[in-house]
Parts: C-alpha cells; sequence; structure tokens
C-alpha cells in the first residue's frame, strides 16, 4: 500500500495540462524609425528602419534604403541626407549649430511621412578636471591588489531651468596583439571603460548602456557640482600598455533623448539583458 501511495504521487508529480488559446493580432501599420543624434559643428546623420509587428521575423534587419531624408534650419530647408550605409543617412556640408531649431523630415515610399524636431543645446561650463586623491581598488572591485585615483569633473548648471546631462570617462590603452605569423604583429587602439566607476548621487542610467552616467540637475539646480570618477592607476590585462592621460566627456542634452534612454535603461531591465 505504501509503495502504491509514492508512485501515485510520483505520477501526479510529472503531470501536466497544457492549452493552447489562439489571440487574434491585428495586422497594424508599419511605420518609419527615425534614429538620429545632433552634435554641435557635425555634420547630420541618421538611421532609418521600418517598424517591426509582434508576428514579423524579427531576424531581418529592417533597414530602409529608399529614404528621403530633408534637414531644415529654423523652419528653412538646407540639405538632404545621402544613403551611406545600410539604414545609415550621412550630410555633407552643414554642420549643426548651438541655438538653432533644427528638424529632420523623412519620406520613404508606401509609409507615412515622419519628422524629428530639436534645438542644440549650449556646451557645458566646465570649471576644473583634477585628481583629488586615491582609494583601495577592493573597496569598487572585489579582490584585486591596488589602488585607485579619484577624479573630479566640475561644472556651471544654468540657474531655473531643468537641464539633463551624460558623462562618460575614457581612459586610453595600447594592446599588443599576438602575431599573425612569426614576422608580423600589429598594435590596435582601445578605450578603457570597465575599470571606471562613479557611485555620484545624481545619477540615473548607469553606464552599462552605452559607456555613460545619464543624470540630470534636480540636485543641484543653478549650482557648480562635482561629478566624481574612480579610475584604476594600471591594468591587468596581459600585452597592455596603459597611457598616462584620461578623457571626459560632458555632454548637454536634451529633455527627449534622456527620456529615450529612460525608457531604454528600462526595457533592458524588464528583459534582464545586460550589454557587453
Amino acid at each position: 500500500m505504501r509503495l502504491t501511495l509514492i508512485l501515485l504521487l510520483t505520477l501526479l508529480s510529472v503531470v501536466s495540462c497544457e492549452k493552447t488559446i489562439d489571440i487574434s493580432i491585428p495586422a497594424s501599420e508599419r511605420k518609419i524609425v527615425l534614429n538620429a543624434i545632433v552634435n554641435a559643428d557635425s555634420v547630420f546623420t541618421a538611421n532609418i528602419f521600418r517598424s517591426n509587428h509582434l508576428q514579423d521575423d524579427l531576424s531581418k534587419l529592417l533597414y530602409l534604403n529608399n529614404a528621403k531624408i530633408d534637414i531644415y534650419e529654423n523652419d528653412e530647408f538646407k540639405e538632404t541626407l545621402e544613403l551611406d550605409t545600410a539604414g545609415y543617412y550621412k550630410g555633407n556640408t552643414l554642420k549643426a549649430k548651438v541655438g538653432f531649431n533644427y528638424e529632420i523630415r523623412v519620406a520613404v515610399p508606401n509609409l507615412k511621412a515622419v519628422s524629428g524636431k530639436t534645438v542644440l543645446l549650449p556646451v557645458v561650463p566646465v570649471v576644473s578636471f583634477d585628481s583629488t586623491g586615491h582609494v583601495n581598488v577592493p573597496q569598487y572591485w572585489g579582490d584585486e591588489d591596488g589602488s585607485a585615483i579619484i577624479f573630479s569633473t566640475v561644472f556651471k548648471d544654468p540657474k531655473g531651468v531643468k537641464n539633463y546631462y551624460r558623462i562618460k570617462m575614457q581612459s586610453p590603452y595600447v594592446q599588443r596583439i599576438d602575431e599573425i605569423s612569426s614576422d608580423i604583429s600589429y598594435v590596435e587602439q582601445f578605450y578603457l571603460y570597465g575599470d571606471i566607476h562613479s557611485e555620484d548621487p545624481s545619477i540615473e542610467i548607469d553606464k552599462w548602456i552605452d559607456g555613460y552616467y545619464y543624470f540630470s540637475d534636480v540636485l543641484f539646480d543653478g549650482q557648480e557640482y562635482s561629478f566624481d570618477f574612480v579610475a584604476t592607476e594600471s591594468s591587468q590585462k596581459p600585452n597592455v600598455e596603459v597611457k598616462d592621460s584620461v578623457y571626459v566627456y560632458l555632454e548637454h542634452i536634451s529633455y527627449d533623448f534622456y527620456k529615450y534612454m529612460l525608457g531604454v535603461n528600462m526595457q533592458y531591465d524588464s528583459d534582464d539583458m545586460q550589454l557587453f
């Protein structure tokens, strides 16, 4: 009796029910997707795609190579971008200027035209950038030996205006690649992200998305603010020569771009994904 009961419980534990439910998903209109970042003193570029439906083959990259992309400066037509590579368009001579309004208009046959507008924001007034001390590496990187340098970037935030920023710090190094043959070798230039860290309280998006930290001026409106980085003094990577320099990129970004990156961050969080 005991053996029979155990066998019965075992069978119940491995039997499961499955029910198929058919859902009718409307075939919504495919749309043009425009991705463009406008930088001061740079030519215009744009990536053009077609949106996906849930039942589309997502393995196919839906680049649009037959788009007409016009650039308007303060409501005046200036230039049409040219196709450079798949889905990627680039301008020739027009460069964006601070304080000017720009509109990108995109037209593709058999798809509804789209457009996007922005105003180019002024450069962030950087007051200073310097190293301010040392910390032990294990405080940030677990059990590694050695020390790290604290770097501080001080900048002035415009008062009374909601501002959004992104900041990235890079440490360049040169890595000698293994020999291709007995008499041939080559050297590549890289930029080091992994050994740079910040715990600044204003950060809202961490650097793991694209190397940038994103934040707003909610904690320091109209004040001078010091954003701190911690970077290791040396690298443990083989065949690596770390250069004695660092680069900091502090960018004044629009609310639309900031909101877009918040959405990207939430998307990757919800999918439990990481970028490498």
